[in-house]
């Protein structure tokens, strides 16, 4: 579409040079003072390169978009998980025992994560696939489940490096 539009702009856009400069209608004769000619041969001049330059620019092949495609996460959709809300709740309840030392020194910063980390397993698995997971030896558990809160861990370590720093360096 924008192909022809542009052929057109570039097509009237030397037409009116042309005729600007009596290449075509020789025989046309104005009844306009010259300052007058002048000024309209300015403008028509201008107007024409100007309608030359769009066209050219709606021409130029580097210059057409590429087609649209629609934008898809993923082809097989997300699988959301339920859990009963008692079930998230030992979970947090387990996280929060599981790092009791980390707590005493940081309450809010471990309950934070341990939000974050029963946000992942939720989100990752179903409550069966967890129940056969933390039947497993320690070993396969932490090989299942640290992938999945890794993110997780990795905010609590920076935070809490954060938190050291400016406990050691008050201003």
């Amino acid at each position: 579409m924008l192909l022809y539009l542009g052929i057109i702009c570039v097509l009237g856009g030397v037409y009116f040079l042309l005729s600007n400069f009596k290449i075509i209608h020789k025989d046309v004769v104005s009844n306009k003072p010259i300052e007058a000619q002048k000024v309209d041969n300015i403008i028509v001049r201008t107007l024409s390169i100007l309608l030359c330059c769009l066209g050219l620019y709606l021409i130029w092949p580097e210059k057409q978009m590429p087609e649209s495609k629609p934008i898809q996460a993923s082809d097989t959709p997300k699988k959301v998980y339920v859990w009963e809300q008692s079930a998230r709740d030992a979970l947090t309840k387990q996280c929060l025992e599981n790092g009791k030392r980390t707590a005493e020194a940081y309450p809010q910063l471990v309950n934070d994560y341990c939000s974050c980390a029963t946000d992942r397993i939720t989100e990752s698995m179903s409550p069966e696939e967890y129940t056969q997971i933390i039947s497993k030896s320690k070993e396969e558990q932490a090989a299942s489940i640290r992938p999945l809160v890794q993110s997780c861990v990795d905010i609590l370590t920076r935070l809490i490096q954060l938190s050291e720093e400016s406990k050691e360096d008050p201003k």
